[in-house]
């Protein structure tokens, strides 16, 4: 459409008009580049425990609170499946996300977004 614009000489980069409008338009382009992530695309770095647990909180941070206790409870189900942790302690405990192995964890989520792993631990048996 900008390019339609260009073409037809609708915006004339020489009257002042045209400037803001250019101007608007790569400002609102350096904003979009600068936005936060989302959670949906967040991902997990399970190189090693600590960068596990720090891209967990942040995924966990940038989540509505809505959505934090379902991805939490899937991290947890795929920590559990895998014979890590007892599931009654950590599904009946409000602070589940202090007893995560994030080291374990790390290697089961790498790369994933929290829909990713909302969607793994729902395919475990």
């Amino acid at each position: 459409m900008l390019t339609e614009l260009f073409r037809n000489r609708v915006i004339c980069a020489s009257s002042r008009s045209g400037k803001s409008l250019i101007c608007a338009l790569l400002l609102l382009a350096v904003q979009g580049c600068a936005a936060p992530q989302s959670y949906r695309t967040l991902t997990i770095d399970g190189s090693n425990s600590e960068t596990t647990q720090q891209s967990v909180q942040r995924v966990v941070r940038s989540m509505p609170e809505s959505q934090q206790a379902e991805f939490l409870l899937a991290l947890v189900k795929i920590q559990v499946h895998a014979g890590q942790m007892q599931a009654a302690a950590l599904l009946q405990s409000d602070t589940a996300i202090q007893h995560v192995n994030y080291q374990f964890l790390g290697q089961q989520t790498h790369g994933l977004t929290a829909q990713q792993v909302i969607a793994k631990a729902a395919a475990l048996p």
